[in-house]
């Protein structure tokens, strides 16, 4: 083996070599931030579960609106079913700052 066929060689193994290095270092980094991402989600929400127990508010999602609320809520206890009609224009009309009137 001459030197430049060894030369070229060993050039050939470090590219390939950082090559290689290139990509696991890019999975590793999405896996990391991937992972960073669940648990701040997380404890985030543990957070705010949190903060709404010690100050006992109420929530809606984001997701619900007036149009997909029920109208009616039946409630099943030991006395037998009740069943409570609820305005769809509640949020519009409340005018107590008081979150627990809300």
């Amino acid at each position: 083996m001459t030197k430049n066929e060894l030369l070229s060689c060993v050039i050939g193994v470090i590219i390939l070599s950082l090559l290689v290095g290139a990509y696991f270092y890019q999975r590793n980094k999405v896996a990391v931030h991937q992972q960073a991402e669940r648990l701040f989600v997380q404890m985030l929400q543990e957070e705010i579960e949190r903060k709404e127990r010690n100050l006992n508010l109420f929530h809606l999602f984001s997701e619900s609106s007036s149009d997909t609320l029920p109208l009616k809520i039946c409630i099943i206890t030991e006395e037998g079913k009740k069943a409570y009609e609820v305005d769809s224009l509640k949020s519009k009309k409340n005018i107590s700052r008081n979150l627990r009137n809300r």
